[in-house]
């Protein structure tokens, strides 16, 4: 994707997480991206960062098509949810005993289960409508 030619990992994740198709300058890394980053430094674990949108989904041999404005809404709303979800786990104790390993962990499973989350979202409202013409 356009968006992230040219610049290092952090701006790449700051914009996976805020702006999936155009960057916003300016935006502010908050703690627990910072820390995200912090914890792929210490891994190389890439996998502490958000998923990229998908181009559709597919359900029960149905495929919808995403258009661009939908696709970048699926990546905003997975990276909203995933921001609350850094915030809630890394602000926590049991994050905090964590090795860098664990924590890697911990955050991919929140990426996925994030991605899940707006996944299910999105069959719902756009593949069950769809299919239903």
């Amino acid at each position: 994707i356009k968006q992230f030619e040219g610049r290092g990992i952090g701006s790449k994740m700051l914009e996976s997480f805020l702006s999936p198709g155009y960057y916003a300058t300016g935006a502010q890394a908050t703690p627990s991206i910072k820390e995200a980053y912090r914890v792929y430094k210490a891994t190389g674990d890439r996998n502490v960062f958000p998923k990229m949108a998908p181009d559709g989904l597919k359900k029960g041999g149905q495929t919808y098509r995403f258009t661009p404005e939908e696709k970048i809404q699926f990546q905003k709303d997975m990276g909203q949810l995933n921001l609350k979800r850094f915030d809630s786990v890394t602000s926590s104790p049991a994050y905090k005993m964590m090795s860098d390993e664990q924590k890697a962990k911990t955050l991919n499973k929140i990426i996925n289960d994030s991605y899940n989350t707006v996944k299910e979202k999105y069959l719902k409202s756009k593949v069950v409508k769809n299919t239903a013409k």
